[in-house]
């Protein structure tokens, strides 16, 4: 369902609106945010070392709860693709597909008229996050 490398853009609705992009590379993922306007001077990278954010030329290392709301969603991806297997239902015309491993679970609402994802849920740690997905690209390297 996903290619590395791949750039995902999405809207979650936190106690603000964030409208952020996550590319995601073999073995880091980059997020960048464009809204609320406040976030877009910032950037993090997520790699086996940690997170490092840069905010305005700032550079410094935080923890995964920082971005847990955006950080979500690149674990999704990574379920998706290690999952062995998915459920498949259908709601209001839409395939959801079912992923899950390691108590992480995924919901892909994928519509088939238009080939497109429209919404990604994912449960991380037990908390809900509800992505509306604006696109998936392939990243030409």
């Amino acid at each position: 369902m996903f290619v590395y490398p791949v750039k995902i853009s999405a809207i979650i609705e936190q106690e603000t609106s964030i409208n952020f992009s996550i590319y995601i590379y073999e073995t880091e993922t980059l997020f960048t945010y464009s809204q609320p306007k406040t976030l877009s001077l910032l950037t993090v990278k997520k790699n086996n070392e940690g997170y490092l954010a840069q905010y305005d030329g700032i550079e410094i290392e935080i923890d995964n709860g920082s971005i847990m709301a955006t950080d979500a969603l690149d674990l999704a991806v990574d379920t998706i693709r290690t999952s062995e297997s998915c459920e498949r239902q259908v709601q209001n015309g839409l395939n959801v597909l079912l992923f899950s491993i390691d108590g992480n679970n995924v919901l892909v609402y994928y519509n088939n008229e238009s080939k497109i994802i429209d919404k990604i849920i994912s449960e991380v740690n037990g908390q809900l996050f509800t992505y509306e997905i604006l696109s998936i690209e392939s990243i030409q390297t």
